[in-house]
């Protein structure tokens, strides 16, 4: 893929089914839902690497300085620990029409090749029926949770409510979707 392809912020208001508030990267947001998945071929950026910002750079299509500005975008400082950072948004999955377009990657690895085998990841990624409800699911390990931290800031400290970690989409410039996690806070 020689394009280069850029995290964009999102174009319009922010709207989103859940009442609660989107504490990070609220620029870049928009609503993920289980339409999106059946539609689209789904990429899991834990394939290439576990910690998956580093994944886009390794795939070799997205420019480091975007990365590095979408992500401190979405940082935020733990209320409790002086120096600790953590990543309020963090980038999951690619959506797209044809995943094999990113497959001219310079990167290989063991789950190289799982990457690209889209039933595999169809099966990983389904939406879940609870209470009527599709859920959607996609694979988060450890290392993930640990890099998008608690979700409390200064203003959102653990008297004040809670907050859940979601799936969100973000624009890229070539039509397709980064799928992240992220906080969202509800106040008491």
């Amino acid at each position: 893929m020689a394009e280069m392809v850029k995290i964009l912020k999102r174009d319009g208001p922010l709207e989103h089914d859940d009442i609660g508030d989107f504490l990070f990267g609220r620029d870049y947001i928009v609503q993920l839902n289980d339409k999106d998945l059946e539609d689209n071929e789904i990429l899991l950026l834990i394939n290439f690497t576990y910690y998956c910002p580093k994944a886009l750079e390794k795939i070799g299509c997205f420019g480091l300085d975007n990365i590095q500005e979408f992500i401190e975008d979405g940082s935020y400082e733990c209320p409790f620990v002086d120096g600790v950072t953590f990543n309020g948004v963090y980038p999951l999955a690619i959506l797209s029409k044809d995943v094999a377009k990113y497959r001219e990657s310079r990167f290989t690895g063991p789950y190289f090749d799982m990457a690209f085998d889209t039933e595999w990841t169809k099966s990983m990624t389904c939406a879940e029926y609870k209470d009527e409800k599709k859920i959607i699911k996609i694979p988060m390990g450890n290392i993930a949770t640990t890099y998008l931290g608690h979700g409390y800031t200064i203003g959102t400290l653990p008297s004040d409510g809670h907050g859940r970690i979601i799936y969100i989409k973000v624009p890229l410039s070539n039509g397709d979707w980064l799928v992240c996690a992220t906080w969202i806070w509800y106040n008491k």
